[in-house]
């Protein structure tokens, strides 16, 4: 049995990663429909060890989300974001595939 996710937080990961944009649509495509994303990435100019990603792909990346998932709240760079469609929670609607 696989679970499918109804929430998923990524918080404070994709500015760590060398390929947000690939991760963002690998979390959207698990997540349940009707089901949320905590985001946010953060912009660090000096681009420390950690942070691989680069403005344009954090760029690219919050485009991507923000074009298939609904904003539900944001707030100083945090986003919650939700999925189109039904919930698991409604009747019919399964929580495993």
């Amino acid at each position: 049995m696989n679970l499918i996710p109804t929430v998923i937080i990524a918080l404070d990961v994709f500015e760590h990663l060398a390929d947000p944009e690939k991760t963002a649509r690998a979390l959207v495509g698990r997540l349940a429909p009707g089901g949320y994303l905590h985001q946010n990435f953060e912009s660090n100019p000096k681009r420390n060890d950690l942070d691989l990603s680069t403005e344009e792909q954090r760029d690219a990346t919050l485009a991507y989300l923000h074009s298939t998932l609904e904003v539900v709240w944001q707030k100083e760079g945090y986003w919650v974001l939700r999925k189109p469609g039904r919930t698991p929670s409604q009747p019919g609607a399964a929580l495993w595939e």
